[in-house]
């Protein structure tokens, strides 16, 4: 029973945009007509609001997310590492890539001739020291790695004990 008025009330949502786009003028901004149907709609749009702030904050969750960290990064030199490759029919984030999917890539981008390739192989080096102890670690999980004990051994050149 709910589910069906869920599925009317946005019915109804839909029909008010469809009314309110075709006799808005045209010359009008989209946001200024988004401003007066909500302000003259209030009941029919409030029911919307917390999904589609979740919706939205979700959104905004997950593209921060898919980010890596530009001062990994930065703090570890490496300038030039592309955020996402193409994986077949898919891009897919390098730092989410094991060791032999790193190396696939580093192979592709010297066959390209890149300007990124200097990056990689120091990226790739880092991964393959760190894949020793742990076989199935992602290159961003060893990038990590390699900043936690890169920090470590600078806190320790500060401060000895």
């Amino acid at each position: 029973m709910a589910k069906r008025y869920v599925l009317d009330e946005i019915e109804e949502l839909e029909a008010a945009i469809r009314v309110v786009a075709r006799e808005a003028d045209p010359k009008t901004p989209s946001r200024e007509v988004a401003v007066t149907m909500y302000e003259s709609e209030p009941g029919l749009i409030d029911q919307f609001v917390a999904t589609w702030v979740i919706d939205k904050l979700a959104t905004l969750i997950r593209r921060h997310r898919s980010r890596p960290e530009p001062d990994l990064q930065l703090r570890l030199g490496l300038k030039k590492l592309p955020r996402r490759i193409v994986r077949g029919a898919e891009r897919v984030k390098l730092l989410d890539l094991k060791l032999p999917e790193v190396r696939r890539v580093r192979a592709d981008v010297w066959k390209r001739g890149a300007p990124e390739l200097r990056d990689l192989d120091r990226a790739l080096a880092i991964h393959a020291k760190h894949a020793r102890e742990r076989r199935k670690i992602t290159l961003g999980q060893a990038l990590e790695i390699e900043d936690s004990t890169r920090k470590l051994k600078e806190e320790k050149r500060r401060c000895p004990t």
